[in-house]
């Protein structure tokens, strides 16, 4: 790639050239964005170059008396053509996480408290650190700050380290309260050591809300950091008294339009997984998956959330049959009553089982005759064999042979 590709610059003061320099200035915009077009010069760039461009051509419009003096702010860029637009590059500096987390945008994870947020914000900050996939998701490297507002240094940094943290990766921490005049703080952070992810950890503890206006405020509070090239992270608590769904634990249609992308766990009852989805305006969603707890140093998808409820299932199933041992045998009904699940996750938990010959039956399953359910081992009413083995073993006890 040649070394001499355009870069963004300072838009110039039109006023101060003169007509021939604004048309020599238009001709060296024009070749300068059809040589970053062939080479691959960043999107962005050349976006920065027609735009530019198009003003220079509306000055000298206006000088020719074919446009209007306009009252136009500093910055006013002009409207791409169609053409323009579709002429333009793919983007592969994008996405900070592929499909996922947009750079120049904001993100929130949302949880209730004790379900992992931090977690798994300091493992897809390790990954991003490194430029390590997550979730089966391309990750660009980039430096990451992460703000823990919610917990004591020597706290986060322990998570840190169960993943790995070494002393090269381009992470910088903040822990404990938030500094004053934290958002211009953190613009000179971000500027100062060239972050391009911030981790937010949590929301609340950085922006004080009196009502849900407040809400709509944050992007705009937020927008010099994300014009310096980054994403931003907000963790979020959502309420105790709010439900496990997305939209539940969201909680305001205020808060719903104020990132690009939402992600949301939740935990399985008596379960080392959580649940893990997204909700995005664009990129590609992630749908329910089951994912490990991180205490491993890992956080991984271990499958479907259906796998992951089948799984859950299974040794509920096991532990009601042995506290019950009836002799003659446990019907699915039974099993449903006392087995708090979907009746589909319960229904492929029985079968899997049963597959494995971690599950034995009697019955038809008809009218009359229900399937009755034993864990293997256990003597099955009406069963000759079963019942010879039963009179021998008496037989075997009361001889003491």
């Amino acid at each position: 790639m040649p070394d001499d590709l355009p870069t963004i610059k300072s838009r110039p003061d039109f006023d101060s050239f003169s007509s021939d320099e604004l048309r020599a200035h238009i001709k060296a915009l024009e070749e300068q964005v059809n040589f970053g077009q062939v080479h691959g010069a960043e999107h962005l760039v050349i976006v920065s170059l027609i735009q530019e461009r198009r003003s220079a051509q509306a000055e000298l419009a206006r000088r020719n008396g074919t446009r209007p003096p306009s009252q136009q702010p500093e910055f006013w860029p002009e409207l791409l053509t169609a053409k323009e637009a579709l002429d333009l590059p793919p983007d592969p500096t994008r996405w900070i996480w592929e499909d996922v987390l947009p750079v120049r945008n904001l993100s929130l994870l949302v949880a209730k408290p004790k379900v992992g947020k931090s977690t798994f914000a300091v493992a897809l900050s390790i990954c991003i650190a490194r430029g390590y996939p997550f979730l089966g998701r391309g990750m660009q490297q980039a430096s990451v700050a992460y703000l823990s507002l919610d917990a004591a240094l020597a706290d986060i940094l322990e998570t840190f380290k169960v993943f790995g943290l070494k002393d090269s990766d381009p992470i910088h921490l903040h822990a404990g309260r938030a500094p004053a005049k934290a958002l211009a703080w953190l613009l000179e952070q971000v500027t100062k050591h060239a972050i391009r992810f911030v981790v937010i950890d949590t929301m609340q503890r950085l922006f004080r809300f009196r009502d849900l206006n407040d809400y709509a405020t944050i992007s705009n509070d937020l927008e010099p950091v994300l014009d310096s090239n980054a994403h931003i992270m907000l963790l979020h608590h959502a309420g105790k008294g709010q439900g496990d769904d997305l939209d539940s634990a969201i909680g305001s249609t205020a808060l719903r339009g104020l990132a690009y992308s939402f992600l949301h766990m939740k935990r399985l009852p008596d379960s080392t997984q959580r649940i893990f989805r997204t909700d995005q305006r664009g990129g590609r969603n992630f749908e329910e998956i089951a994912i490990s707890d991180g205490a491993t140093g890992y956080i991984e998808k271990v499958g479907s959330k259906e796998e992951a409820e089948i799984d859950h299932c299974k040794p509920m199933i096991r532990e009601f049959l042995i506290e019950e041992a009836n002799p003659d045998g446990i019907t699915e009904k039974e099993i449903r009553l006392a087995v708090s699940v979907r009746g589909r996750i319960l229904v492929r938990a029985v079968r899997r089982m049963l597959a494995t010959n971690d599950l034995e039956r009697i019955g038809t399953g008809k009218r009359g005759n229900p399937y009755r359910y034993f864990l293997p081992g256990i003597l099955v009413p009406g069963n000759k064999e079963d019942e010879e083995t039963r009179e021998l073993e008496l037989i075997v006890g009361k001889t003491g042979r």
